[in-house]
């Protein structure tokens, strides 16, 4: 006896509820797979849950974050490691939030008086975009550090580069923490040349002045392109003005919450005026 269903269209949910977004970076890195800087990103089901938490408890983390990338979008050909690393981050979340037509919810707490409160945002839409690029893109910035003079050729990180960074040794790691290593190897050319190996980056890094590294490390973050994960709240007790992260982390991919019935986009979650937007981190993908 077959099933009796209201359903007038049985095309499979992974492509009835795909959607297509443009990537924050344009696609730069693989124009051939994004001609016109677009993706199409599939929901985030049931079905990619068992598979992430299957991943997870069986302990194959190290990858687990770009593996998920080629189950929750089309890459038209491009492999994973030239997929810009911070337009993984938006991928994620559209997908996520494609399993509740759009919107993400979550959970706010404030720091001074630990009210909890039930939030709900719409991705991509609702979060600012950082470092956000066009289709005349050539790949690249320059920028000048004041100081010391030095003009300064950088370029937004891929996933292969954050892939090396994480799989430096230990010795590596301390000689270098990973969220140096990520400024230095977005570094293309110091005044015009190429260095021959990231020691010699690491050296000049260590040299120039504190203004100048901090100058460094902001345009890096500014100019490269991805959804600012800190979302601006107002304690509806105590009017402390805080952030909520959007964090990728496990914890946040297992939930099944829905903010209560009623609930809707808060007045008060935004874009930032003028903020750095959330570091991007080698070990942690973006």
């Amino acid at each position: 006896m077959s099933i009796q269903t209201n359903l007038k269209d049985l095309t499979p949910r992974r492509d009835k509820f795909k959607k297509v977004i443009t990537l924050l970076s344009g696609g730069f890195s693989s124009r051939s797979s994004f001609p016109e800087g677009e993706i199409t990103v599939y929901p985030w089901d049931s079905s990619v849950d068992a598979w992430f938490q299957d991943r997870a408890q069986k302990g194959k983390q190290d990858t687990l974050f770009y593996d998920l990338l080629e189950r929750l979008c089309s890459l038209n050909g491009c492999r994973v490691t030239d997929f810009v690393a911070g337009d993984v981050t938006t991928v994620l979340l559209v997908a996520r939030s494609l399993r509740n037509d759009g919107v993400l919810f979550y959970t706010s707490k404030c720091p001074s008086c630990g009210l909890t409160d039930d939030e709900s945002i719409t991705v991509p839409n609702d979060l600012q975009r950082v470092g956000e690029k066009d289709q005349d893109y050539p790949g690249f910035d320059k920028f000048t550090l004041p100081e010391c003079e030095d003009e300064i050729t950088t370029s937004p990180l891929l996933v292969g580069q954050e892939m090396d960074i994480a799989d430096r040794s230990d010795e590596d790691k301390r000689n270098i923490p990973s969220a140096i290593a990520a400024v230095l190897y977005s570094i293309q050319t110091v005044g015009g040349s190429e260095p021959e190996d990231v020691v010699e980056l690491f050296n000049w890094y260590q040299a120039i002045s504190p203004s100048d590294v901090a100058l460094l490390e902001d345009r890096i973050n500014t100019l490269n392109p991805h959804l600012n994960q800190e979302i601006p709240h107002k304690c509806t007790k105590c009017d402390t003005g805080f952030s909520h992260t959007l964090s990728l982390d496990r914890e946040f991919f297992r939930r099944r919450h829905r903010a209560s019935t009623g609930s809707t986009v808060a007045s008060n979650v935004g874009p930032h005026d003028g903020g750095k937007g959330n570091d991007s981190r080698a070990d942690k993908p973006a």
